[in-house]
């Protein structure tokens, strides 16, 4: 049987997180790393990640979840908005990296006139890869 969980709020910090999702029961949470609705956000402080972490060792809670923000399109056909879109992806990679989460939810997005499996096989695949490379570093 798989876990249970809640997409919970951020507010006030990430590791409040935690606490949030411990009080309603989960096994899992999801949460924003930052604000989902901006495409710039100030870095996670290291007393957030530092806490973060061990309010997270301390608790219930067995697998964390990242959701990136809506507005990244990987498959953007607009330049600028595609370099916006590959530097808040590769942001969020890092944050999960920080936090030592190891899933993040992604939308690739779309780009009009391509069929998706193809497009994301030459657009978005190769980026991710190349970024995940990084992160590992």
């Amino acid at each position: 049987m798989g876990i249970l969980g809640a997409h919970v709020s951020v507010s006030g910090g990430v590791e409040k997180s935690v606490e949030r999702g411990v009080r309603l029961g989960c096994e899992s949470i999801q949460i924003f790393s930052k604000n989902q609705r901006q495409w710039k956000s100030p870095p996670l402080s290291e007393e957030s990640i530092k806490h973060f972490i061990e309010n997270l060792n301390a608790s219930s809670i067995r697998e964390v979840v990242i959701h990136d923000s809506y507005l990244i399109n990987l498959a953007s056909p607009d330049s600028i908005n595609l370099n916006k879109s590959r530097e808040a992806f590769y942001d969020e990679m890092v944050r999960a990296d920080q936090l030592k989460i190891r899933y993040l939810v992604f939308h690739p997005g779309s780009h009009p006139g391509k069929t998706y499996r193809r497009f994301f096989r030459w657009r978005i695949a190769p980026r991710i890869c190349g970024w995940k490379q990084d992160c590992a570093s």
